[in-house]
């Protein structure tokens, strides 16, 4: 599954809801994973807060060196992307 918020396709006028992350979701909420009905994308400060607050890289093993898609939408053919290393995001939402 592509992280960055496009269709499978790479299309990119599928980001945001119809994209393939965001699909994977609702799938996930449809179904009640884990008894869970509110799957949703994660936004770009809840992500920032895992990294500092968490450390998901050293107590979960997440790979650190990817960047990671957030809900966050820059425009449209792009969402926010945060580093596990620093926080850091390629480029800033407008």
């Amino acid at each position: 599954m592509r992280n960055d918020g496009h269709a499978e396709n790479g299309i990119s006028d599928a980001i945001g809801t119809q994209s393939q992350y965001a699909r994977y979701c609702q799938d996930l909420s449809n179904i009640e994973f884990n008894g869970r009905n509110n799957w949703r994308r994660v936004n770009k400060q809840e992500l920032s807060d895992l990294i500092t607050s968490k450390d998901i890289v050293n107590t979960y093993g997440w790979p650190y060196q990817a960047y990671y898609a957030t809900s966050n939408i820059v425009d449209e053919s792009r969402v926010d992307m945060v580093t596990l290393i620093d926080g850091h995001t390629p480029y800033l939402a407008k």
